[in-house]
């Protein structure tokens, strides 16, 4: 398993990555994760992998285009406050500075 292959490489750690290829079982399993796909990790990843399976999380730049935030404080009883908001010591809510 190669976690954060592109960290790893990041920190120049290829030829040990290399080496330790070499060493091992040409038939095997192996799984390979990365956060980003740089010219480094497919280039890992051809050497590593055959038949390599791709799965994207998300695309490039994706974002949700609205987080709604509900918190409710159990021991009060009282309603949900939005996340500008905070509980003081005398369970009354106040808005943070």
């Amino acid at each position: 398993m190669l976690d954060e292959a592109d960290k790893l490489l990041d920190l120049d750690l290829g030829p040990v990555i290399d080496k330790i290829l070499k060493v091992i079982p040409k038939e095997r399993t192996t799984y390979l994760f990365s956060a980003t796909m740089t010219t480094k990790v497919a280039k890992l990843q051809r050497a590593s992998l055959s038949n390599p399976v791709r799965v994207e999380v998300s695309s490039k730049y994706a974002r949700v285009p609205i987080v709604t935030l509900v918190a409710y404080n159990t021991n009060l009883g009282i309603p949900p406050f939005p996340p500008s908001y905070n509980t003081t010591s005398s369970s009354q809510w106040s808005k943070k500075m």
